[in-house]
């Protein structure tokens, strides 16, 4: 009963979550997409950049995380123009290694 109870709180959870925009999404973005569909499907962008050339850029942000650390952060920039899909990118980046953070191991405790 209680796993029962648990799948279906998750499946709840996820009915109701917000749209994202993860990369195999971004990937099926095509150009000439009116900027509507996007947002119906992915949701308001965290940020729009308008240009004097009459496009607009939207950012969608997906950050990838492990319990409460960052592992990944993905930014997808969709670029329109007359309300269509001219263009898009999207910038993949990880946290780098601890041992390029410090220079010393603050674990490391001198005999």
């Amino acid at each position: 009963m209680r796993k029962y109870l648990a799948l279906l709180f998750l499946g709840a959870a996820t009915l109701t979550a917000d749209p994202l925009m993860t990369l195999p999404g971004y990937n099926t973005i095509e150009l000439g997409a009116p900027v509507d569909q996007i947002v119906r499907k992915y949701g308001e962008p965290y940020s729009i950049a308008p240009f004097p050339d009459g496009t607009k850029e939207y950012l969608y942000i997906e950050r990838i995380t492990l319990d409460k650390d960052l592992v990944e952060e993905n930014r997808y920039f969709i670029v329109f123009k007359n309300g269509q899909v001219v263009s898009k990118r999207c910038n993949q980046e990880r946290p780098p290694a601890y041992n390029e953070i410090y220079d010393d191991d603050p674990n490391d405790v001198p005999n």
